[in-house]
């Protein structure tokens, strides 16, 4: 590809400081890859005077992009892991290809739109530079120049300095993304295989649900002429049999119909305890004698996810932990920041959500095939809840863990990479 030569005499010392530093790093074997981004980071966010500075790589399939790696310049942290899906944000996707993306105005330019309400806005941002990155030729990812506050105009020796960025991110991703970008990105594309498989099942069993649930709403309309009034004892417990196996089947066939199913969401921002007390409140009227507590220690990261999906993935553990402890007890939602030192979760920074009871546990068995379609310890279970759950969570670029030991409860952990 063909760039635009850099004249270091042309554009003031400013930037030549900042063009050689970046020519003097490399990466260092053994080092983590954040080490030299960091540097890197750095090195930019001070040239141009902004706070957030990021790397996005492409999966594999190039229907998103995985954030490798996040800097805020005034608080020195470093995130990765959130996930930007093409059906998400088609008008940043569809952005016109060139050296850069300038966008002066986050709030007037077309190509912001789709990220403004749910990303660009929350964080702050009121101004992106952003950059493609190359691999063999082709394009492999964005690197994200970040103003936050109000409008910026970017001048011409800015777009040429952030297309030198991304050049240098270019040649260093050949030399370590082999660790950790390709570890994350596998992690990830072994999940993406999985949710394919699942969604072609989800289609055939959508068609089949719809006739299925037409079928059970004569049913249940026949059932519902039957008065009361004319029925003796012993057939009002049949016709009450018959609403409760249609209301089963019902449930059932809902769940059949959203299984599978990848339909472009509206991720955003969010902010988790203020989410988690209304959650709570919405879950309260179906947990019976179950009560509810929240433990936060101290503030957590935002993350990014479509809300009423992962409203849905809580609302189904809250049940689930209900149904474990017999409707009595309380159930804990515990808030913690993760360090990324679970080596499962093939995420870095992360905002861990542990929805904890009492219960009754699960044995080994039970635990292996918690996600699997389907399989439900629950008499009038689908079998389904938590295989859409963690196709959500998937999706949103985390993972879904079960702790339990039986007799004494269950933890389910919910890990999202963190956004800010």
């Amino acid at each position: 590809m063909n760039t635009p030569a850099w004249s270091g005499r042309s554009h003031g010392t400013h930037f030549d400081a900042a063009l050689n530093a970046l020519a003097q790093i490399h990466h260092v074997s053994g080092d983590p890859p954040q080490v030299t981004l960091y540097e890197l980071a750095r090195i930019v966010t001070e040239a141009l005077n902004i706070e957030r500075f990021s790397v996005w790589c492409a999966t594999e399939d190039r229907r998103a992009i995985r954030l490798y790696f996040l800097y805020r310049r005034s608080t020195g942290a470093v995130s990765d892991g959130s996930i930007l899906r093409k059906e998400d944000f088609p008008s940043y996707f569809r952005a016109p290809e060139g050296r850069t993306i300038t966008i002066d105005d986050v709030t007037t330019d077309p190509v912001a739109a789709d990220l403004l309400e749910p990303y660009l806005a929350p964080l702050g941002i009121g101004a992106l530079l952003d950059a493609p990155i190359y691999s063999e030729g082709a394009p492999s990812g964005m690197v994200c120049h970040e103003h936050v506050g109000g409008p910026r105009t970017w001048s011409d020796e800015e777009r040429l300095f952030a297309g030198v960025v991304a050049d240098n991110i270019s040649r260093l991703l050949e030399e370590f993304l082999r660790q950790r970008a390709e570890q994350n990105l596998r992690v990830y594309q072994r999940e993406l295989q999985v949710l394919d498989r699942l969604e072609a099942m989800g289609r055939m069993a959508a068609g089949i649900a719809h006739d299925f649930r037409n079928l059970l709403n004569i049913v249940l309309a026949n059932a519902e002429l039957l008065g009361e009034d004319d029925l003796t004892p012993g057939q009002r417990v049949y016709v009450n049999d018959i609403r409760s196996a249609v209301a089963h089947g019902t449930n059932l066939a809902q769940e059949l119909m959203h299984f599978g199913r990848d339909v472009a969401g509206r991720p955003s921002v969010q902010s988790l305890r203020p989410f988690l007390e209304q959650v709570s409140r919405l879950a309260a009227p179906s947990l019976g004698d179950c009560s509810i507590e929240i433990r936060q220690e101290r503030e957590v990261s935002r993350v990014l996810i479509d809300r009423p999906e992962l409203e849905r993935v809580l609302l189904n553990l809250l049940i689930n932990a209900r149904d474990a402890m017999g409707g009595r007890g309380t159930i804990r939602i515990e808030v913690t920041q993760a360090s990324g030192d679970r080596k499962s979760t093939g995420i870095g920074r992360a905002v861990c959500i542990a929805v904890v009871d009492s219960g009754i546990g699960m044995d080994a068995d039970t635990r292996l095939r918690v996600f699997e379609p389907f399989f439900t310890s629950k008499p009038e279970g689908t079998g389904l809840g938590l295989a859409v759950a963690r196709q959500i969570i998937t999706r949103a670029g985390g993972t879904i863990e079960v702790e339990s030991t039986p007799g004494v409860g269950t933890a389910m952990h919910v890990f999202l990479p963190v956004i800010d």
